[in-house]
């Protein structure tokens, strides 16, 4: 079994299906395995198998059925791939069960003997679910992503030159040359004509670490966004979480601003969002793993020298603002 794929259809079906995760142990030669329980009557149960251990499908369902009283409706899903299809079909057909086959390489799905539409419509759903992520994956770098990480880098390139010619170094930025570049300052020295640098700074950095860090976090978050929300709107959470963050800075500065770090706490800030307003779709763990991650940037900016706290707060909730507006008629749908 794919482990990654099979973790993702059964999380998928936990959270989004109504179902509860049960273990099934094992004893002697029978390996464990896992079931999902409908939490709506308690009687419908899907068993997941594999190659591994298909074989003690009746050893599973003889656990379900002495632990359970009334009448009981047990399915499988059975994960394969493309080398083993034909075996394991055969396999399933002759020990009776009937389920769903979904292949992990092709992330489709065939039915098994009289499957019920709640188990068949389901199953489908997650596959298509999951073949979106693979599709989102496999074409990671969406093309605003693409621009602002290319915009970033050739900023940075500039900086370097700007910076040789001070004295400094291409590896970390001379910091008249950030003043010269457009980086943000303490809104008491600033004036109309230096409205300009809650932009341009946000597309400075400091040095070659702090680039990478930003452009990471970039990517790993753009395509997210930009397939929740669109390209337009993602642009817009990003520039307008960005000069937030920059005029949220602004205001406690005690030297120069820079970075695109605001901006993309922007992005996780229009994210959790959105996690919030969809929660029955995206699952419990999805915001879970949000929210830990905005923490720990957060106490990391707390507990790191010259990071620009007050930018990152300006940026999240900016993010959020723009998300809540957007959202009011958002229709997008995960599944």
């Amino acid at each position: 079994m794919k482990k990654k794929y099979a973790d993702k259809f059964i999380s998928t079906m936990i959270n989004n299906f109504n179902y509860a995760l049960i273990e099934l142990e094992g004893a002697a030669e029978y390996k464990s395995s896992w079931a999902a329980k409908s939490e709506e009557d308690g009687q419908r149960f899907v068993i997941f198998l594999d190659e591994s251990n298909l074989e003690f499908y009746r050893y599973y369902r003889n656990i379900v059925l002495g632990n359970t009283e009334g009448t009981v409706e047990i399915n499988a899903v059975i994960f394969l791939n493309n080398k083993n299809k034909e075996l394991i079909s055969k396999k399933a057909y002759d020990l009776g069960i009937t389920g769903v086959l979904v292949n992990e390489e092709e992330y489709n799905v065939n039915y098994l003997g009289n499957v019920p539409n709640y188990l068949s419509d389901s199953s489908a759903r997650i596959a298509r679910y999951l073949n979106k992520i693979k599709e989102n994956e496999e074409n990671r770098f969406d093309k605003v992503t693409k621009i602002l990480i290319l915009i970033n880098i050739l900023v940075y390139l500039v900086s370097t030159i700007v910076s040789v010619r001070l004295g400094g170094n291409i590896i970390e930025i001379d910091n008249m040359a950030l003043f010269k570049l457009g980086a943000n300052l303490n809104i008491k020295y600033m004036g109309i004509i230096d409205i300009y640098r809650f932009v341009t700074s946000m597309f400075l950095h400091g040095g070659l670490i702090h680039l990478i860090f930003n452009m990471y976090a970039l990517y790993a978050l753009g395509p997210l966004v930009a397939e929740v929300f669109g390209k337009k709107k993602y642009i817009s959470i990003y520039f307008i979480s960005g000069i937030l963050a920059s005029i949220v800075s602004s205001l406690f500065l005690r030297g120069i601003g820079i970075g695109a770090s605001g901006a993309i706490f922007g992005l996780l800030g229009a994210i959790l969002v959105y996690a919030l307003k969809n929660k029955n779709r995206v699952g419990k763990e999805f915001i879970k793993n949000i929210v830990i991650v905005i923490g720990l940037n957060l106490v990391m900016g707390m507990s790191i020298a010259n990071i620009d706290q007050m930018a990152h707060i300006g940026g999240l909730i900016g993010g959020a603002i723009v998300a809540l507006v957007f959202s009011m008629n958002d229709k997008s749908k995960l599944l």
